[in-house]
């Protein structure tokens, strides 16, 4: 059975006896790699990619994004079929009344 720990800020780590995946923060699959990293060589960057929900998030991007127990329920894709969600444009996003963060501050 493959073990998935979570590292600095709630980042997902590659989980053991995967190769290069991890778990996406988004859709809880383990389809996620780093993809990026900080040109300069410094390691102040890296950018993952989900293959299965094309979730992208840098490990240096606030806990409500990169801790899966902080996130907002509104945009994680768990338990979900993405051919089932809707695809919305930009002025149905602007329109609705719930959206990322709603209510809660953000």
């Amino acid at each position: 059975m493959e073990e998935t720990d979570t590292g600095t800020a709630g980042q997902p780590v590659a989980s053991k006896g995967a190769e290069d995946h991890m778990q996406c923060v988004r859709c809880l699959r383990d389809t996620a790699s780093k993809i990026a990293e900080a040109p300069d060589k410094s390691h102040g960057w890296e950018l993952y990619f989900c293959t299965y929900c094309h979730y992208s998030w840098r490990n240096i991007e606030p806990d409500y994004i990169t801790d899966i127990g902080k996130r907002d329920p509104w945009g994680q894709l768990d338990g979900k079929d993405i051919e089932a969600v809707k695809t919305i444009t930009e002025s149905e996003y602007r329109t609705t009344k719930e959206g990322p963060g709603a209510g809660n501050g953000r």
